[in-house]
């Protein structure tokens, strides 16, 4: 590795256990806010299919194509993990949909059309 290459790892390291020893602290925020995101993020690897990798990379090119919103402001830059972040939060917020031993039992659970509109005819209330 060259040594430019690793004294960039060696600062991010540092400035990660830097906010990671004052979490606790009311500065943390403020260090973090001064980090670029990725290095706000805690790292987490993920396999997925063959074609979930070419949509994500599709949608990605699609994204960041169209950044420059109506009043002339560029977005951040899409990547594929955003993608994923994005899709955590979405089956977080229907996580009590979760039902199944197997990835396809779990994914029909969130996905059934019949469930959402169900859910959708009682409001719970």
């Amino acid at each position: 590795m060259a040594p430019a290459a690793r004294a960039a790892l060696a600062q991010a390291a540092a400035a990660r256990a830097a906010v990671a020893a004052s979490a606790a602290e009311p500065e943390a925020a403020a260090l973090d806010d001064a980090l670029p995101r990725y290095l706000q993020l805690v790292r987490k690897e993920a396999r997925v299919r063959s074609d979930q990798a070419g949509w994500m990379a599709q949608e990605v090119r699609r994204i960041n194509s169209s950044r420059r919103r109506r009043d002339g402001v560029v977005g951040e830059r899409i990547t594929d993990n955003t993608l994923i972040r994005v899709a955590l939060d979405l089956l977080r917020a229907h996580a009590g949909y979760l039902e199944g031993t197997t990835e396809d039992e779990l994914t029909r659970s969130v996905l059934d059309p019949t469930r959402q509109a169900s859910a959708e005819e009682d409001p719970g209330y």
